[in-house]
């Protein structure tokens, strides 16, 4: 396992050796003994699970030393600036980032809806679990640990980085962070317990696990991750909802998708491909570009020669949408199907 993650995103890499360093001082401190057995699995494992990309993998490739190199840098293009500076530099990012886990929004730029990454009130439960960690009677190397990955990963994946801020590399603080909240709320479960309030354990367990189902619903329900800056990927959505249940089948040929300069991009980008390829196959979506057509347009043909004279506009309006969420929602979108291929 301590390969196979290592090829997954840099971010991950970094919490696998994390977690292996910690795990050879436990073993060195419990089994002294054993510790070379220890290292010598972990050497096996990483090169079993990281495969033959070994053989082509430099070690800058594998630790990002170019993107750690620019996170010290005093500017977007890569100069060097002073230790002062780059101390300074890196210390303010930290902040910033510690801050994301609910004081301020998460704005790194991978996914539209800036939002802090623990809600306030789970986020209460993360305090109360690091302070009885750090000053509770009985230790607690679990919490401990839990607590190094909360203050490492910001500085490993944010801080010193290229890029801070970016959701999907603090992604990793979520497990230790909803770790950290459990020991919290299990302290509380002890506390209660106390209290000459017969029920108040099981009260409070109800009020967590109603607050956990809503937060969830809200999620879903609200679809917050469909929302999306790019009206290019929200018509490729929808183009492909069309497709399935708009479009005569079942098709005896390919179909042709002529869509304008500014939207041609984002339809030719693999995973839409491969989307068009999964949900309609075996019928072939062939995307074109025109660039005679308005910006924002989707014309659905049968064969990229034919012209549009006679179709069916389907009109998208985003103040009733119910199927994805509009980038805007003041927008009305137009996918129109050629008659012959319209049901």
């Amino acid at each position: 396992m301590f390969g196979f993650f290592s090829g997954f995103h840099f971010s991950s890499r970094i919490v696998v050796l994390l977690a292996a360093v910690l795990m050879c001082g436990w073993v060195l401190k419990k089994h002294a003994r054993k510790l070379p057995i220890v290292i010598c699995a972990l050497i096996v494992g990483f090169f079993i699970g990281f495969g033959p990309r070994i053989l082509e993998t430099t070690p800058e490739i594998f630790f990002k030393t170019s993107t750690l190199q620019k996170g010290f840098s005093s500017n977007e293009k890569g100069d060097k600036a002073s230790l002062q500076s780059a101390m300074y530099r890196v210390g303010d990012r930290y902040v910033k980032t510690i801050g994301q886990f609910n004081i301020r929004s998460v704005d790194g730029g991978h996914y539209p809806r800036h939002e802090p990454m623990f809600p306030a009130p789970f986020f209460v439960f993360v305090c109360f679990g690091a302070l009885i960690t750090l000053f509770g009677r009985k230790k607690n190397s679990t919490g401990r640990t839990l607590l190094l990955f909360l203050l490492v990963i910001p500085l490993t994946h944010s801080a010193i980085t290229d890029s801070p801020y970016l959701e999907h590399r603090l992604s990793s603080l979520l497990t230790p962070l909803a770790m950290m909240a459990g020991i919290g709320m299990a302290k509380c479960f002890i506390y209660l317990e106390k209290s000459r309030f017969k029920n108040a354990q099981w009260i409070f367990s109800a009020i967590v696990l109603f607050y956990a189902v809503f937060v969830c619903f809200g999620f879903f329900a609200q679809k917050s991750a469909q929302y999306n800056r790019k009206d290019e990927l929200y018509l490729a959505m929808h183009t492909m909802h069309i497709l399935k249940f708009n479009v005569k089948t079942p098709l005896e040929k390919d179909v042709c998708l002529r869509v304008s300069k500014d939207v041609f991009d984002e339809f030719d980008k693999k995973h839409v491909q491969e989307m068009f390829e999964f949900y309609m196959n075996p019928v072939a979506v062939v995307v074109k570009e025109d660039t005679q057509l308005p910006k924002k347009t989707v014309n659905v043909l049968e064969s990229c020669s034919d012209t549009i004279t006679e179709y069916v506009s389907y009109v998208i309006h985003c103040s009733q949408e119910s199927l994805f969420a509009c980038p805007d929602r003041q927008k009305n979108y137009e996918i129109r199907v050629i008659k012959s291929l319209a049901k």
